[in-house]
């Protein structure tokens, strides 16, 4: 868009014809078009506008990433929330029952990591057959190959820092969970017991 109307604006169109260019307006719409070129690539950063550019399986791995990350919200919130239910059950004075529900919430956080491990694993798999497909180029082109190619990393490098900040933010989540209970075993194993 941005280059149809530098062109009307360089030219310009009277009756049809084109006007002969304006130096300066030339040269300022040549840096308007650099730095558009600039901020393109800061717009082709985001995963909605990269969207169209994944494989069909990096699309798979992201439909699946966010089961993953909403599975890891849910189970982060029960089991904090059982943490307390523990608490609770632990101050009224039934033990057996605590522990119990205990070694399931150690549980749900062991699979819950273990869930987020193996998602890490398939993106390993999905991102480096997603390069493969980098080489593949048309020959008939006047811009070198080597640029063609780098070009064609571009929406591969985006799924994978989108997708490294995901898994971050779900390891730091499994961190605080696995912490949590940490603590908790700790603060109950060192309590004073009452008999």
């Amino acid at each position: 868009m941005l280059y149809i109307l530098s062109q009307n604006l360089v030219y310009g169109w009277r009756r049809g014809r084109p006007r002969e260019p304006s130096p300066k307006i030339g040269c300022l719409l040549l840096k308007e078009v650099r730095m558009h070129a600039v901020w393109s690539l800061f717009v082709l950063a985001t995963l909605r506008s990269t969207w169209i550019y994944f494989s069909t399986l990096e699309r798979l791995f992201l439909v699946g990433l966010s089961a993953v990350s909403i599975y890891v919200l849910l189970s982060t919130g029960t089991t904090l929330l059982g943490i307390r239910k523990v608490s609770a059950s632990i101050r009224d004075g039934s033990g057996i029952e605590a522990e119990k529900m205990f070694i399931l919430l150690r549980k749900r956080s062991s699979r819950m990591d273990k869930l987020v491990v193996a998602a890490f694993y398939v993106f390993g798999m999905v991102l480096f057959l997603g390069l493969q497909d980098s080489y593949i180029t048309i020959d008939n082109s006047s811009t070198p190959l080597g640029w063609i190619i780098l070009r064609s990393f571009e929406p591969h490098f985006v799924f994978a820092s989108d997708v490294f900040f995901a898994f971050l933010a779900l390891h730091v989540l499994g961190w605080f969970v696995s912490n949590s209970l940490d603590r908790f075993a700790v603060q109950t194993l060192t309590a004073p017991r009452s008999s």
